[in-house]
């Protein structure tokens, strides 16, 4: 609402977990001097709401540095055979093999969000252009022995964690 990432609104208040946020809470939002007015109802669409693509354990958290790579996500584990749910509605841009990623989906919420959705061992079940919308499977984990989704939102381009966004 004030193009301000939560990043910053996190080390403005120096919030240790941005997880204990609570509704009606206060908070300073950096380099805001006018207040809007938002209807509560815009704020609580369903739709707008990210959601966990696949549940499991994670793995690796958001800037987490393994050798040379840092992850822009988090992994989360999967059993194989799990299908991946788009994390809300979107079109998709990309749907193919990405060198560093694997096979990949890439949805663009048309709100300068995107979630990419990657795994070497997958099957892609949709394709460039389709619409889909939150919920709906997008990915078949078919490796077993250790597979695991990685999973981004990007704002703008830029890698954001997704523990900010998701519930």
């Amino acid at each position: 609402m004030y193009d301000v990432g939560v990043e910053d609104i996190v080390q403005a208040n120096n919030i240790p977990n941005i997880a204990l946020i609570e509704k009606n809470q206060l908070l300073l939002i950096p380099g805001v001097k006018v207040k809007k007015e938002v209807p509560l109802e815009k704020l609580s669409e369903k739709s707008l709401d990210f959601s966990w693509p696949l549940r499991g354990e994670i793995l690796s958290y958001f800037g987490e540095q393994k050798d040379v790579w840092v992850n822009n996500g988090v992994n989360i584990r999967s059993d194989g055979g799990e299908k991946i749910m788009a994390a809300r509605d979107g079109r998709v841009v990309f749907a193919d093999y990405l060198s560093g990623y694997g096979e990949t989906v890439i949805l663009d919420h048309q709100d300068n969000f995107f979630t990419v959705y990657s795994e070497n061992g997958a099957t892609l079940l949709v394709k460039l252009n389709d619409m889909v919308t939150k919920g709906a499977p997008i990915v078949e984990i078919t490796s077993n022995g250790g597979p695991f989704l990685h999973f981004e939102i990007r704002k703008k381009g830029i890698a954001t964690n997704p523990l900010y966004y998701l519930p």
